[in-house]
């Protein structure tokens, strides 16, 4: 892992990592080094969030209350976006413990190039000119940030080559698991209930995530510290993630999954606000600048669609008639119809 430096000269996103380590949170991202670990609470969360807590949930659509065979195949979809989901996490946590921070991030990039790409080969999505630009602003501000970072030394310190090989490929892999779950979920839950997308994943996801910690993880779970603290850093990480999991479907909804990557990267940003309270963090002046392109790039991607934007999806149809008329979606705010059930 990353050895601790001073907080003063890292980003927050260096020092978290770095705090998980000095404050027991070892048990998971120390002494034990479990990726899996960092995945199953929230996914047993979310699938308690979620009205669906079981394949048979599918069953909703089929005559007394059986499965069909398109229970079946829905069933299938929910299984690969589960895998997709867990790889990702597992991958991209796995990269941080051999590559620096700032490879990591920069190989990051590759799952906004990756959505883009099989949303406009798979799902017939066409970008407006604004939003190319808006994604390259985006990236641009992104630069900038990592820039400060390297500047400060704040990019992960000393590692091995064939530790920074190894990670640098673990990385570039979850970013591809990344991109191609965040596609196949506004691809699901713009044809299907909230609900049951988010709970079939926190069904599935805890399986395979349970099922992978028990092959390649048992001896982190022996050797792990379970104390108080590690406790409070377990339920506050299930907390966030649970809110994470339950909005980010909604934000397929009204946008897409290009949008959702690249808003990702104001993350570092609100990581060193944070730290700059929780750690004693001192902001680089590249900082701001680099926060205004990319909130300034998501703002000019955004407002390159019409009304509707980037809520009409190209694959249900003129009227879209082939999706769900939910939360967020096209087809209930075009016909103005508000249920108050939340699909």
């Amino acid at each position: 892992m990353i050895t601790t430096v001073d907080a003063n000269t890292k980003t927050a996103t260096n020092q978290t990592t770095r705090a998980a380590e000095t404050k027991n949170l070892g048990g998971l991202a120390s002494s034990n080094s479990s990726p899996t670990v960092h995945g199953a609470p929230e996914l047993v969360r979310v699938r308690d969030s979620g009205a669906i807590a079981a394949p048979g949930g599918h069953g909703e659509r089929g005559n007394g209350g059986g499965m069909t065979v398109e229970d079946i195949e829905e069933s299938k979809k929910d299984i690969i976006l589960s895998f997709l989901d867990v790889e990702g996490n597992y991958f991209t946590v796995l990269a941080y413990r051999y590559t620096t921070i700032l490879s990591a991030q920069l190989i990051n990039f590759w799952a906004i190039v990756l959505v883009v790409v099989i949303s406009f080969l798979f799902l017939h999505v066409r970008y407006h000119i604004t939003q190319i630009i808006g994604i390259f602003i985006c990236v641009g501000g992104m630069g900038v940030l990592l820039g400060s970072d390297h500047i400060t030394g704040a990019n992960g310190g000393d590692i091995s080559r064939s530790n920074q090989i190894k990670g640098d490929l673990f990385a570039l892999v979850g970013a591809t698991f990344y991109g191609m779950s965040n596609v196949a979920e506004e691809f699901l839950v713009s044809k299907r209930p909230l609900y049951e997308v988010v709970g079939q994943i926190g069904f599935w996801g805890m399986i395979i995530n349970g099922t992978q910690a028990g092959i390649f993880d048992r001896a982190s779970f022996r050797s792990a510290t379970w104390d108080g603290a590690v406790g409070g850093y377990i339920v506050g990480y299930t907390l966030c993630l649970t809110i994470f999991y339950s909005l980010a479907p909604i934000m397929f909804r009204l946008a897409s999954a290009a949008f959702f990557n690249i808003s990702l990267l104001t993350g570092n940003f609100w990581g060193v606000v944070i730290g700059i309270r929780v750690f004693g963090l001192q902001i680089h002046w590249m900082y701001p600048i680099a926060f205004v392109l990319i909130i300034g790039g998501l703002v000019i991607y955004f407002v390159g669609k019409k009304v509707l934007g980037e809520a009409r999806k190209p694959w249900l149809g003129k009227n879209q008639e082939g999706g769900i008329s939910g939360i967020g979606t096209a087809r209930r705010r075009a016909e103005g119809v508000d249920t108050g059930v939340i699909v």
